[in-house]
Order: structure tokens, then sequence, then C-alpha cells
């Protein structure tokens, strides 16, 4: 390996500083360059991860992240109709001026309905929600609910505004509440035409849901030098409680098709892939399945299907603190009610560094923080 990679600082995002006057907790965080310096970062807040007072905040820094201001909540819920949780809110900047978050908002039917159905693993029903900013950040617009094809999608991941002008993100197909649905999980390509308004399936990115032999979930996608599209897939063998290793699939540049998935030396869940320039590419990513398990970052010099494991980096440790209250499920997805860490996030700053964010447990409170990574 010609390059390898390194810590050159980390740092704080939010922790709750008053733990025995109120429970707040923290996750998702998504950070975004407005300009050079000039960062933004979009979080949750909720007493719990799936809690009805979830709301999203917002944070600036001017400084590359060294220092940020608390800039409140995005939105606070007075306009809604009935009472909503709000949870992972993605940003990103659009090329037309524009600065969009997307991300799901529940209702709770009854308040000792879980998230999760315990029998099927099925989830509550979520709305898919959209809030612009045409202003820097400094106000956004209440929350839109754009049309989805079906309601079992769930668009996970931040916006790709295509070079056809088409906006992209990559969705899950999830089983809703006490349903014993038949699809096998899978990834698909959801895009946009009109700005957000409405979206449509353009292409399966993982799995094509019947007879696929393996499922796949939380693909997060980044464009490389040639423009095509690159993503990994959280993967597990078909009964879907076996983990296997991340697998990677390229798109084309108008993400209409995609390569079968293939595997990586990634033990990994969760991720997002940095293009790092030529055939290196980065990948931040959770693991959990490891005797030490954190949040990593590894580095691949052959455009992203090998990676060096001898000298990735643990920007968050989680022996010890990766799971809280209960013992761990052997159902997928129900098996999130006792996580306490995940979710990275990152981009590549102007500067060349990767800016990565994610949440994990400090002291029986969930933070979010930062971590500047360098390719040398």
């Amino acid at each position: 390996m010609k390059h390898r990679l390194e810590i050159v600082e980390d740092g704080l995002l939010f922790a709750n500083k008053y733990p025995a006057d109120w429970a707040i907790h923290a996750y998702y965080p998504r950070i975004i360059e407005l300009k050079p310096k000039d960062l933004l970062c979009v979080y949750r807040r909720a007493s719990a991860l799936y809690a009805d007072d979830a709301r999203s905040w917002v944070l600036r820094s001017t400084d590359n992240g060294k220092t940020w201001q608390d800039e409140g909540r995005l939105y606070d819920g007075s306009q809604d109709a009935k009472h909503y949780s709000y949870s992972v809110m993605n940003l990103t900047q659009m090329r037309d001026g524009q600065i969009v978050v997307t991300g799901h908002r529940f209702h709770r039917p009854t308040p000792t309905t879980p998230m999760y159905d315990d029998k099927t693993g099925g989830i509550l029903p979520v709305e898919f929600v959209l809030h612009r900013s045409f202003d820097g950040c400094r106000t956004w617009t209440p929350p839109e609910v754009p049309t989805l094809p079906d309601r079992h999608i769930f668009p996970y991941d931040s916006i790709t505004d295509l070079d056809n002008g088409a906006w992209l993100s990559a969705g899950d197909w999830e089983v809703i509440g006490a349903e014993k649905d038949p699809l096998k999980p899978h990834v698909m390509a959801v895009v946009s035409g009109d700005k957000g308004k409405t979206w449509k399936v353009l292409a399966p990115m993982a799995g094509a849901g019947r007879g696929s032999p393996k499922t796949f979930w939380h693909t997060r996608v980044n464009r490389l030098p040639d423009r095509r599209l690159i993503a990994y897939a959280w993967t597990g063998d078909e009964t879907g409680q076996k983990m296997l290793t991340l697998h990677r699939i390229i798109g084309t540049p108008d993400a209409t098709k995609w390569s079968a998935p293939e595997p990586t030396n990634l033990q990994g869940q969760t991720n997002r892939p940095v293009s790092m320039g030529g055939q290196n590419v980065a990948v931040v990513m959770s693991d959990r399945e490891s005797k030490n398990p954190g949040i990593y970052v590894a580095l691949s010099e052959d455009g992203g299907l090998r990676f060096d494991t001898d000298r990735w980096v643990q920007i968050w440790d989680a022996y010890g603190t990766d799971s809280i209250g209960v013992p761990r499920t052997d159902k997928y997805p129900s098996s999130h009610d006792n996580i306490a860490f995940g979710a990275p996030d990152a981009i590549r700053l102007s500067d060349g560094d990767i800016m990565a964010s994610f949440w994990g447990s400090q002291r029986g409170q969930m933070v979010v923080r930062w971590a500047r990574v360098r390719m040398v």
C-alpha cells in the first residue's frame, strides 16, 4: 500500500451537560461543508433512540470543525397536525444552492407500542420527510411529505445530485408492523425528477427481492472521479441473521444500472464511502461483529474492493459499551433496540481530509462526535 490513513483531530459535537436534570441523547450526525472552513451539522436529540420527543438540531462551525455553535432545533413540530418523532435527518447541498434535509417521522399509535414488532421485526409506519433552506441554513421550510412509490420503501441515504438533474437516494425495503412480507431485505435506487416532490424506483441496487440469495441494507452513495457511483451494502445471508462482509456495488452516472454486489474484506455494517482520488477509496463503517467493536475507517487502493485491514484506523472504541439495557436479539431490525453506537457518515473536505461523524455511548449517554482523518 502506498498510502495510509491517520487521525488528525477529533472532538465532540454534542453531549448533554446536565444528565441528572434531563435525559437528552444524541444520534445520527450529518456534516456538510458549505464553503472552506464553514461546516454545518444536523443531528437528532431525544430521550431514547426511538423516543417520541425526537427532533433535529443544527450546529455550525466556522473554524473547520474545531468548535461548534448550537443553532437550535431545525423544526419544532408546532405546525404538525399530530405528534411526530423525527429521525435520521440526512443533509445535502444541491447544485442550485438549496440545502436539503431528508429523513423520517413516525407517530406512535399507543404509548406502549414499540418501534419494532417483537415477532416480525417490522417497523412502525414512517413518513419520508424533507426540509429545505435557501439562505445558508439560517431558516428552514416546514416538513414536506414527498410521494413514494410504496410504503415499504425506506430512503436511508442522503441525496446525490445526479449529472442529469435527477435526485438519487438509496431506499431499503422494510417490513411494516406485524406484516410477514415475502420479500427479503434489498436496496433500490429511488429518484426524483422534480426536486424531491415525488419519487420513483429507478433500478435495483443490491438484491431484487424474491429469489435473491442474500439480504442487503443501508447503502450510502458517493461519486467516483469518473462520475460513476459507488456504495457498500450491509450484507447478510439469506436468513438476514448471519452478517457477511460489506459488498461493493458500482453504478452508472445516471444510476440506471448497478453491478452485481461483490464481497469485500470489510466486516462492517452501516457505512459511508469516500472517494480519495484515483483508485483510492476510504470507507467509514460500524463494526459490531468483531472482538473490538467500534467505528473504523479503512483504505483501498484498487477502487474499493480490497482494503488495508492491517492499518485501518479505529476512530471510536466501543468495547464494553456497544449495547445497552437488554441482551441482543437474534432478529434484525429489532436487534436495534439495544445498540449504543453507529450510523457513521463522512465527507471529503476541500482540503482533502475526511470529516467523519458518528454517535456512541459515553458514560451512559449517547453523544455525537467528529473525527478528521488524513490520507498520507
